[in-house]
């Protein structure tokens, strides 16, 4: 999916998609929760526009990579398997399972880069130097 979801649509996802939502796996109540018209909220599970499909998809992927996880930890699972796990969740859930690290200077201070002297700087200090000669 290309462009990001709008507020509409990742508040339908919530309700929709959220064990804990009172709308939970509901199309029709999650949509007009999220603020769709009565028509729109009758057809969405019938329409299933891109946005709503893939959401749905990633999130079938990441139930099934938090249970691949669980087995993986209990000594249950396959490298292979653990593989494509680590994959999903890295890709799909970037905030809680990014192997990003902050580089920082010292005392956890910002990292301040300084460039070496200018290229014409450089330049000058290996010319050659001319020396007068007397006649």
């Amino acid at each position: 999916m290309d462009k990001p979801l709008t507020p509409q649509q990742e508040k339908f996802l919530t309700a929709f998609l959220d064990p804990a939502s009172p709308t939970w796996s509901n199309y029709y109540k999650s949509a007009l929760a999220a603020g769709y018209k009565e028509e729109y909220a009758q057809n969405i599970s019938h329409l299933m526009p891109e946005w709503l499909s893939e959401s749905i998809g990633d999130n079938a992927l990441i139930k099934k990579a938090l249970v691949n996880l669980q087995e993986f930890l209990e000594g249950e699972s396959e490298d292979l398997r653990w593989k494509s796990t680590n994959l999903v969740l890295k890709g799909l859930m970037k905030d809680k399972f990014s192997e990003r690290s902050e580089v920082t200077g010292k005392n956890g201070q910002p990292v301040v880069f300084q460039i070496a002297n200018d290229i014409s700087d450089k330049q000058s200090t290996n010319t050659d130097t001319s020396t007068e000669s007397g006649s």
